[in-house]
C-alpha cells in the first residue's frame, strides 16, 4: 500500500512538472523560435496569457519538487498529500469553469483537467486505502 501511494505522488509530480516545458514550448512561438506546430499560442487557446502560465509553471515545479521528496516517507506527510488532492480538485474545477464560461478555451482546460485529474485519481485512490 505504502509503495502504491509512493507511487502515485512521484507520477503526480512527474505530471506537475511536465507544465514547465510545455510552458516553454507555447512560449518559444513568441519570442520568434520555430517550434512544430502543435506548441503554437493558438493550441493554447484564443486568448493565451503566457504570464498567467508561468506563475502555473513555477508553482507545480516547487509542488512537484516537494510531491517527489515526501513520496520517500508518505505516511508521515499525510497533510500535505490531502492539500495536494483537495487544491487539484478545486484547481480542476476552476479549470472547467473557465472553459465553459470562455468556450474558446474548453479544449484547452479540458484536455488540462484530464492531464491531472487521471493521476489525481490515482493518488486518490492510493491516499484512502491506507486509512
Amino acid at each position: 500500500m505504502k509503495n502504491n501511494l509512493q507511487l502515485s505522488l512521484k507520477i503526480l509530480a512527474i505530471v506537475f512538472w511536465s507544465y514547465t516545458p510545455i510552458f516553454i514550448l507555447s512560449v518559444l512561438p513568441l519570442l520568434g523560435v520555430s517550434v512544430p506546430n502543435f506548441f503554437f499560442t493558438e493550441f493554447r487557446g484564443e486568448n493565451y496569457a503566457w504570464d498567467f502560465e508561468l506563475m502555473f509553471s513555477v508553482i507545480f515545479l516547487v509542488w512537484g519538487f516537494y510531491l517527489w521528496k515526501i513520496s520517500e516517507n508518505p505516511l508521515e506527510n499525510l497533510t500535505f498529500i490531502d492539500f495536494t488532492i483537495w487544491a487539484s480538485v478545486f484547481h480542476i474545477l476552476a479549470m472547467l469553469t473557465i472553459g465553459f464560461i470562455r468556450a474558446s478555451d474548453l479544449s484547452h482546460m479540458l484536455k488540462d483537467a484530464v492531464a491531472l485529474g487521471v493521476p489525481l485519481l490515482f493518488l486518490v485512490y492510493n491516499r484512502f486505502k491506507i486509512q
